[in-house]
């Protein structure tokens, strides 16, 4: 069944979705192996949902992201914690509201201790658990007396992560890109071929050359964050791991 695969291999861009299998047996009888599901986020930044060709974008190429999309499930009805990086990111972290979140409420707030993760319930429960680039923040997550960023060991690698994987262990993986935050890289649009007459310029901006040049620089990073699911997609089918 697709959507049984599906919930057991990845949790693109609407993360914190935590699936975990289990089985019932009659008493008596021999428990079977439980399997315990893998989990990669591979996350943007700074990403309106519309701006991707899977939501009906007409310019952006993400083959990679669209290919999932069709593949897997594609959420119409899902609403971001806060408008904002740090708190939205502890919302996810937490299971909570980031009102109910003190200092992780806040960028360049801190991120107090007692909030637990789900990260750390996955590291308690046998799961090898890290994340490569942004995790967390911006903010002083050590502030607290935390010994590691919340979205667990840093990495700068996938390759590296799995290197200390014990044979058997489940794992949890965090991909979170600065693409496409700001600063986008000037003249991005033109090595990229993005055709810029053919965008649509939000009404609440004006349309413009220098705009248009601007829009186009940001699209070029989605693009470039699509590379990046396409090479971890390909990473994990040469791993064996990719089902």
């Amino acid at each position: 069944m697709r959507l049984k695969k599906i919930l057991r291999v990845h949790a693109i861009f609407i993360p914190a979705i935590l699936i975990g299998v289990w089985s019932c047996t009659p008493k008596g009888e021999r428990q079977p192996e439980t399997i315990r599901p893998n989990f990669i986020i591979l996350m943007s930044d700074n990403h309106s949902w519309e701006h991707l060709g899977s939501y009906g974008d007409p310019v952006l190429k993400t083959p990679a992201i669209d290919k999932l999309a069709a593949d897997g499930l594609r959420f119409n009805h899902a609403y971001c914690s806060a408008p904002s990086c740090a708190p939205a990111r502890a919302s996810m972290l937490t299971g909570q509201d980031i009102w109910r979140l003190e200092e992780a409420a806040n960028l360049w707030g801190d991120f107090p201790a007692k909030f637990k993760v789900f990260t750390q319930l996955l590291e308690e429960s046998g799961y090898l658990v890290g994340h490569e680039g942004k995790g967390w923040g911006p903010g002083d997550w050590e502030a607290s007396g935390r010994t590691e960023n919340p979205a667990g060991k840093k990495f700068y690698s996938f390759e590296e992560f799995y290197n200390e994987k014990e044979r058997g262990q489940p794992f949890f993986y965090w991909f979170s890109s600065r693409d496409p935050h700001r600063p986008f890289k000037t003249g991005g649009w033109e090595k990229g071929n993005i055709d810029i007459d053919k965008m649509e310029v939000p009404p609440y901006l004006p349309d413009t050359e220098d705009v248009r040049k601007d829009m186009g620089d940001y699209y070029a990073e989605i693009e470039s964050f699509d590379r990046d699911v396409a090479s971890y997609l390909q990473l994990l089918k040469e791993m064996g791991q990719l089902d």
